[in-house]
């Protein structure tokens, strides 16, 4: 070969790895500012500034260090990654809240004594304000499965009704006394449960020696504690409600509000009242400070 011609190769080489190195290097700073302008800290928490520029500080070092642009690369992305996992301060708000939201919604289809009831609350009110204090994705995540777990612990109204089968795995029979019916709202509430609510398709039921046949919600004033509702698991309304037995009144109870009109009579409050029956009647009085009525029970 000419002494001439490995002269030029010489040369062509030299400048081969010339541009070569220039590229990288190129690369390489190019690389560092795109990691330094890629979010504005000013949109995320202090501690959350820490933790993003600790990324880019770590990437930075190992973008000096790197030998090749695809290795340059493989940083900036694996930086990036890292970075977009961190919540800026609007989008961590809104985490919460929907955090929020799924607590609730885990609890309101499921039916509590009142004393339960009431440490559920206590429950959700603690975990709302450990989710409002949290100031990352993963530490919501995991108050909300702490939550979850928690809850999961609290036992709900079990089926007592020993003689009437449950239809399926899908409902609760829970026995209670109806103490208001909201028919406008569909809404009853229900010693030891609240309110809950029902449906037009709500079915009733009488269970008799055995048999069950279908009545109407008038019968259900007949029934009084002889109630048993059949609450739907995923819906947390009443699709069926059974009479268990006859149909009887043990008791029936009186208010008389003192201040009730009485039409012609001036308005006055009447301080007594004549009761008659061909049997036998018990009859009790009493009054409350809330709501100020004298009671009797027949």
């Amino acid at each position: 070969m000419p002494k001439r011609f490995k002269l030029v190769l010489c040369f062509l080489l030299s400048l081969l790895l010339l541009s070569g190195c220039v590229t990288l290097e190129k690369a390489k700073a190019n690389a560092i500012q795109e990691l330094s302008s890629y979010v504005d800290l000013a949109d995320y928490l202090e501690n959350a500034r820490l933790q993003i520029q600790g990324i880019i500080d770590d990437a930075q070092s190992a973008i000096e260090e790197a030998g090749s642009k695809a290795e340059v690369d493989r940083i900036v992305t694996d930086a990036k990654t890292q970075i977009n996992q961190i919540l800026t301060k609007k989008a961590l708000e809104e985490y919460q809240t929907h955090a929020i939201t799924v607590l609730n919604k885990y609890i309101e289809a499921k039916t509590y004594s009142v004393e339960n009831q009431q440490t559920v609350q206590e429950i959700l009110r603690s975990y709302v304000s450990e989710i409002i204090k949290a100031a990352s994705a993963q530490e919501i995540e995991n108050l909300v499965a702490e939550y979850k777990n928690e809850i999961d612990g609290i036992p709900q109204i079990t089926d007592e009704m020993e003689d009437v089968v449950i239809i399926n795995d899908d409902y609760q029979a829970v026995r209670g006394e109806i103490f208001m019916h909201q028919e406008t709202q569909k809404r009853l509430f229900v010693d030891g449960i609240g309110n809950v609510s029902y449906t037009s398709d709500t079915k009733v039921y009488q269970f008799v020696r055995g048999n069950l046949v279908e009545k109407n919600f008038a019968d259900l004033a007949l029934a009084m504690k002889n109630l048993y509702f059949y609450i739907n698991r995923h819906t947390g309304r009443i699709d069926y409600i059974v009479i268990n037995g006859d149909l009887r009144q043990d008791a029936i109870k009186v208010f008389i509000n003192r201040s009730t009109a009485v039409t012609g009579d001036n308005d006055r409050y009447h301080p007594s009242i004549t009761l008659s029956s061909s049997g036998g009647l018990l009859v009790r009085s009493g009054s409350t400070k809330k709501d100020r009525k004298n009671r009797c029970f027949l």
